[in-house]
């Protein structure tokens, strides 16, 4: 199972984790066997360039995959796949990039 928690550019974002009595903070990390905290991001992979990249020269890609980057967002994916009850927490932005991280981490 993963839990993620995201926690938008919003002011104040940094409460939605803390509020609430200690005892029911305690609750939820008893809940996980890992909690990780990291980034999110993409890695963008271009295939079928014609060549290898020269300075001051524009090449072009056949094709390209966008595919979750974040090795923190991947190891807590992973452990997850593994058995192990894992919270994931990070910021995202509300664009397509954070939407397309948001997709991916929902899938697994």
């Amino acid at each position: 199972m993963l839990h993620w928690v995201s926690l938008n550019w919003e002011k104040n974002a940094h409460k939605q984790l803390v509020a609430g009595p200690k005892n029911k903070m305690k609750k939820a990390l008893k809940k996980f066997d890992v909690i990780v905290v990291g980034e999110l991001n993409v890695d963008l992979i271009l295939n079928q360039i014609e060549s290898f990249p020269e300075i001051g020269k524009e090449k072009l890609a056949d094709n390209m995959i966008l595919t979750l980057g974040s090795s923190s967002a991947i190891f807590a994916s992973n452990l997850s796949a593994l058995g192990m009850r894992v919270s994931f927490v990070a910021k995202i932005g509300n664009d397509i990039f954070g939407h397309f991280c948001k997709d991916q981490l929902t899938e697994k």
